[in-house]
């Protein structure tokens, strides 16, 4: 049986950008990246073959796309988070494609060889880097990316933020322990966003007591702590990001966006009501049944 494994939108351009990965229990359907205008869908990216074969537009292959994010210039970068657990020799083709416009070229930027390593990340230049678990991917002004590499309940159980240059360095900027030693605490980081000004902030919850926050990873000091989220107006923060006045705005499986600015938390869309209506109206008058994802234009 297939399972939706994640889903990302990304407005860039005018375009929606639409990943959307499919896990079966034991393989893994490597699904092609879509572009969506209001009256087209094209496959942008990838055609649906596994592999690491760059190319242009459909003729490049790609192992279970898994995020995706894009510069101001128009070149999207996306995860690819696969290993292949064949014995004797374990491949790690977990990576960074980057597809330049125009022309959707597909090539890979960073991570992606297949090496045997499967547990640490290791830095390095283009296919020199190792990435462990990448799951969520931003860029910044000066065009550099952001990955979040989270080890949660692999060997050492730490998770980082990876730097990626336009030239393919990678280097670790920030690790965070999923384990705390005082409280007993299991933290699992879910996802990472950077800030116009170029503040990378993670957002973690607590698989044992419920608790959550956001973390500002250049200073290691918390911007946001939660508390025990089932108290808390949302439930364990899966995706977010920051707009441009330095405000996060966090979707909920409660049917709304949360807006927190500095300490004040407010609703930036929608009811709490699982239903499909309110379009044209006040956006806290509009329903959002179970959003997943938030992203703002430049």
């Amino acid at each position: 049986m297939r399972k939706f494994y994640k889903k990302q939108l990304l407005t860039e351009l005018g375009f929606i950008i639409y990943l959307l990965s499919l896990m079966g229990s034991q393989v893994v359907a490597q699904t092609p990246i879509l572009t969506i205008d209001p009256t087209n869908v094209t496959t942008f990216a990838g055609n649906g073959a596994p592999g690491i074969t760059d190319g242009i537009g459909t003729a490049a292959n790609m192992y279970n796309p898994y995020g995706v994010t894009a510069d101001g210039g128009g070149t999207v970068y996306a995860i690819t988070n696969f290993i292949n657990f064949s014995p004797p020799v374990n491949q790690n083709f977990n990576g960074i494609r980057r597809i330049s416009a125009p022309g959707a070229v597909v090539t890979t930027l960073a991570g992606g060889g297949g090496s045997s390593q499967t547990v640490y990340p290791v830095d390095g230049i283009g296919a020199n880097a190792i990435f462990v678990n990448p799951i969520d991917i931003e860029t910044d002004a000066a065009g550099n990316i952001y990955v979040l590499d989270n080890n949660f309940g692999i060997t050492n159980g730490n998770c980082y933020v990876r730097m990626v240059t336009p030239l393919g360095q990678v280097t670790t900027i920030w690790q965070g322990s999923t384990y705390n030693i005082i409280n007993n605490t299991v933290y699992n980081f879910k996802a990472l966003a950077v800030s116009p000004s170029g503040i990378v902030f993670v957002a973690y919850s607590n698989t044992n007591g419920f608790n959550e926050g956001i973390v500002n990873a250049s200073t290691n000091t918390h911007v946001y702590d939660g508390g025990d989220s089932r108290h808390a107006p949302f439930f364990q923060i899966t995706r977010f990001t920051v707009d441009l006045l330095g405000g996060f705005l966090i979707p909920n499986a409660g049917h709304k966006v949360f807006r927190l600015f500095g300490s004040n938390l407010t609703t930036f869309a929608g009811t709490g009501i699982n239903a499909d209506n309110g379009d044209g109206g006040l956006a806290t008058a509009a329903a959002i049944p179970h959003p997943q994802d938030v992203n703002v234009d430049a």
